[in-house]
């Protein structure tokens, strides 16, 4: 049982005008990854390639790092020797986790389906029957943010995470302007991207505590884990790490520092 083929393949989904701290965009761009096994089997997964500005992947970065550096290393290995396939690509290849994450989920559809069992059964088993998945709304005026939000809500989601910006003032207006629309009928998170600094940050979390916000996502940069702690130590919610955490040993950073 090997590996005998790898494919990368560039695609690109229309979507609404979306806009985040970072950029905007009227596409999601990824890269569906397909690992061939000896006997025919094929396992599909996808590589985000939508935001270089963040990931600092493209779809040609990344369809060409796999099929000139992945691939050649990693064909005639066995599929189910997955962590092994993927140190070996850790080793030659230094962060890029767009095309790891291609590569990891390509690796655990071939193995369920060899096994024919779910991928659940891999990472451990079968713990919840249902899990809440979030919708984000993008940045725009508050009205239209508003609408979004009820848009979303007529889905069937019901939690909704708000895109914040460099104006924080009006991203006050866009919270107050969400909650009042959409009531007690969502739980609503704040993700600023990276975008503010500290002070700012605590300044912003005490305007807005009458929304009842159920955490908040990575206002300041990444690199800023005395910064992070220090506002998770000041405000009344939650402190998610998101440009904080690029591999597992940054979890642990931010664990010492109380960063999240």
């Amino acid at each position: 049982m090997k590996i005998n083929k790898v494919e990368a393949i560039p695609f690109s989904v229309p979507i609404r005008n979306f806009a985040d701290a970072y950029t905007g965009f009227t596409t999601s761009n990824a890269v569906l990854v397909k690992i061939y096994e000896d006997d025919g089997t094929i396992g599909f997964g996808e590589a985000c390639a939508w935001e270089p500005e963040f990931y600092g992947e493209t779809p040609e970065s990344v369809s060409s790092t796999i099929e000139k550096y992945v691939a050649p290393r990693i064909i005639g290995q066995d599929p189910l020797n997955i962590n092994r396939i993927m140190s070996i690509i850790d080793a030659n290849l230094a962060r890029i986790t767009c095309v790891k994450e291609g590569v990891d989920l390509a690796l655990h559809d071939l193995v369920g389906k060899i096994l024919n069992v779910p991928v659940y059964t891999l990472l451990g088993g079968y713990f919840r029957d249902e899990i809440p998945v979030a919708s984000e709304i993008g940045i725009d005026t508050p009205e239209v943010m508003a609408q979004n939000a009820l848009d979303v809500l007529k889905i069937g989601f019901k939690v909704i995470k708000i895109k914040g910006s460099d104006d924080m003032a009006l991203d006050i207006k866009r919270i107050k302007t969400v909650r009042e629309a959409v009531g007690d009928n969502a739980d609503l998170r704040l993700d600023p991207n990276a975008a503010w600094t500290t002070i700012e940050t605590i300044k912003v979390m005490k305007e807005v505590e009458d929304c009842d916000l159920q955490l908040l996502e990575q206002p300041i940069p990444g690199w800023d884990l005395k910064g992070m702690a220090h506002i998770r130590n000041s405000i009344g919610i939650p402190l998610m790490a998101d440009e904080s955490i690029w591999t597992p040993q940054d979890v642990i950073k931010i664990a010492e520092y109380g960063a999240a």
